[in-house]
């Protein structure tokens, strides 16, 4: 591998050319290179043939098995192995590219991201549907911690199904596709829709599942003169599915009742399957143009910052899981209350 361009650093300063050899491991996606750097004779002595030799070098590229999940890019790290007193050593440089091409195995990469996707809006579908099923059992066979179940959690929940229902685009997450010029057909594309209106179906059963609960719920109350409370969060953004279990934790204060009204698997399990979705959507990268289509050489530029989350996708997830320990700690304190005579 040879690298014969020029680099420029922030202060304008000229990199050396580098002529570097190693191998590269397409599993890892790393390589590490010995090799040498141009210097001036007039540098040290200590030179032959003006090439500094105690040059190493690490190569980072997506692997392999991570190709349809991270865009394609490389990061190259050149660094010293002289000693800082050494008037030949110089500070670590760390170059990367934009996105690279992969040109043919491209429309492979995109077609398989987008099979997992359906797969994995599926298998979260079928889950919910599952742990909705087995809470609505629980409420059958305890009729006495129905009063205690919140219209308002419910209500969130009836929402943001019915929402995804009557989506016309991909339902729980989006592709998160930007500019992409490439399709799936033939068998693949009937395959994605085959997976497209099963979860569709499955959505569906979670909404009426969930409308059931409601039902039930309300009944109850209504029977009982109870009041329970519905937060005016509700009518403000659809999103607010995320926070369900929130009215849940107020009533669990309001009412301090004695007993376990949500069963473990439905308020942990309805929180995980929105972990995974947001884990997911952190981990991808937006499906794009590479920037070099005709597999040319790419632009390598230094990398002056790390890319940040935005604070709602690092808060919400924080705020799910401390719902679901609040809602676990009221449930097991209430639980142990001595009963009332």
């Amino acid at each position: 591998m040879t690298l014969s361009e020029r680099y420029w650093r922030e202060d304008d300063e000229v990199v050396s050319p580098y002529f570097l050899e190693g191998v590269y491991d397409p599993l890892a996606g790393d390589m590490h290179l010995i090799g040498c750097r141009k210097v001036s004779s007039n540098d040290s002595s200590s030179v032959e043939h003006g090439l500094d030799c105690l040059v190493e070098v690490k190569v980072q590229y997506s692997s392999e098995s991570t190709r349809w999940l991270k865009n394609p890019s490389v990061e190259m790290t050149i660094t010293s192995q002289r000693s800082e007193e050494d008037e030949l050593h110089f500070k670590p440089i760390t170059l990367k590219t934009p996105i690279v091409s992969y040109n043919e195995h491209e429309g492979d990469y995109y077609a398989f991201r987008k099979i997992f996707e359906g797969v994995l809006r599926l298998l979260i579908s079928l889950s919910a549907v599952g742990i909705i099923w087995s809470q609505l059992r629980y409420m059958n066979r305890n009729e006495g911690y129905i009063p205690y179940m919140s219209l308002g959690t419910l209500s969130l929940l009836m929402f943001g199904y019915g929402a995804d229902v009557i989506r016309s685009s991909e339902i729980l997450f989006g592709s998160n596709e930007f500019r992409t010029s490439y399709q799936v057909h033939g068998y693949e594309q009937a395959f994605l829709e085959a997976l497209q209106t099963s979860t569709r179906v499955l959505v569906l059963v979670s909404l009426l599942l969930t409308i059931k609960q409601y039902q039930k719920v309300s009944e109850v109350k209504k029977k009982r003169k109870a009041y329970y409370l519905v937060p005016a969060m509700l009518m403000i953004n659809l999103k607010m599915e995320d926070f369900f279990l929130m009215p849940q934790v107020i009533e669990n204060k309001a009412w301090s009742s004695q007993g376990r009204p949500l069963r473990k698997t439905y308020y942990i399990g309805l929180t995980l399957l929105r972990l995974v979705t947001y884990f997911y959507d952190y981990i991808r990268d937006p499906l794009m143009y590479s920037f070099s289509k005709d597999g040319g050489d790419a632009l390598l530029y230094n990398q002056v910052g790390s890319d940040f989350s935005s604070i709602y996708d690092i808060m919400v997830p924080i705020i799910m899981i401390l719902l679901a320990c609040v809602v676990n700690i009221q449930q097991s304190w209430n639980y142990l209350k001595p009963k009332s005579t």
